[in-house]
C-alpha cells in the first residue's frame, strides 16, 4: 500500500496493490461468513486499486483501478441460506436461476466449468467488464456490463453458447420438433464436440442484490447430420453372384442327350 500525503498542488491518494490466490475460494469467504455460489474452485486476483484521500477514508465512489481474476475448474450452485452475506461475482446468482428455470435438467446439480475469467476497470466506483469468459461442461458464457457500487445498479448483457455432445436437453428444449431418442443419439454421436447449434443472449439488469434477468434473444441453425450407409460385404456379395453364375453356367437349357419333347 502506498499512501500519497496531499500537498499544496497534489491531493492526498491511497494505492493499493497487490495479488490473492486460494485454493477454494469459496471455502475462504465462507470463513468470513461470506456466501458465495462458487464451489470447489481455486481463484486468483491482480489489482491495482486507488482513492482519493488516506486508507482509511476510503470511499468507494473514489474507488479506480482494475483487477485480472482467474476462477480455475469448479461450479456454480444455489445458495441455501438467502438471508447470509453473498459475494456477488458478475450477478451470477440470477444467470444460474435463468438457466436453471429454463433447463432444469442440464444444470439441476450446477453449473459446471473449466475456467472463468476476466478483467475489471474500476472508475469512480462504477466497476465495468467487457472480457468475462466461462468455458463451462455444458456450454461457453461470454459477459460483457458495469456494476454500479455507489447504487449497486447494474447492466449486463451475457451470450449463452451450448456444447453438443454435454448438453443434449437444451438442444431438444430448443428445436421446434424435437427428434426421437434414437436421433438424439445419432446427434450425439456424430456431432463430437460440436461448437454451436443455438445461441442465447440475456440481458441482466436491476440491483447487486435483485437482479433481473430477462432473454433478449435465442438463435438456432441447422447442422447437416452426416449420413454413414453401413458398409456393403463385398466378399459375400460376390460369393453370391458367382454362386448364381456357375448355377447359370452349368444348368444348360437343353442338356445333351435328353430328347426334346415334342
Amino acid at each position: 500500500m502506498d499512501w500519497q500525503v496531499a500537498t499544496a498542488n497534489t491531493d492526498a491518494e491511497t494505492r493499493f496493490e497487490g495479488s490473492f490466490s486460494s485454493g477454494d475460494l469459496g471455502a475462504f469467504l465462507s470463513e468470513y461468513e461470506i456466501t458465495s455460489i462458487i464451489r470447489d474452485s481455486p481463484a486468483e486476483f491482480d489489482f491495482q486499486l486507488s482513492w482519493q484521500g488516506s486508507p482509511e477514508a476510503f470511499d468507494v465512489a473514489n474507488l479506480d483501478g482494475e483487477m485480472d481474476w482467474q476462477l480455475g475448474q469448479g461450479y456454480l450452485n444455489d445458495v441455501s441460506d438467502r438471508g447470509a452475506r453473498l459475494f456477488s461475482l458478475l450477478s451470477l446468482e440470477g444467470i444460474l436461476r435463468k438457466l436453471r428455470f429454463d433447463f432444469r435438467d442440464v444444470f439441476a446439480n450446477g453449473l459446471f466449468f473449466t475456467e472463468f475469467n476476466g478483467r475489471f476497470d474500476i472508475e469512480n466506483g462504477v466497476v465495468t467488464t467487457r472480457n468475462a469468459k466461462m468455458d463451462g461442461s455444458a456450454g461457453n458464457m461470454e459477459i460483457s456490463g458495469t456494476s454500479n457500487l455507489v447504487t449497486d445498479e447494474i447492466d449486463y448483457q451475457l451470450f449463452y453458447v451450448p456444447k453438443v455432445t454435454s448438453s443434449l436437453p437444451v438442444i431438444l428444449a430448443w428445436m421446434v420438433n424435437p427428434p426421437s431418442g434414437l436421433a438424439a443419439l445419432l446427434i450425439d454421436r456424430m456431432l463430437q464436440d460440436a461448437e454451436v447449434i443455438s445461441r442465447l443472449e440475456y440481458k441482466i439488469s436491476g440491483t447487486i442484490d435483485e437482479p433481473v434477468v430477462e432473454e433478449v434473444s435465442r438463435d438456432s441453425r441447422e447442422v447437416t447430420i452426416p449420413v454413414d450407409e453401413p458398409p456393403q460385404e463385398e466378399g459375400n456379395d460376390s460369393n453370391q453372384d458367382s454362386a448364381t453364375d456357375s448355377g447359370t453356367d452349368d444348368q444348360p437349357a437343353n442338356p445333351q442327350g435328353q430328347p426334346e419333347d415334342n
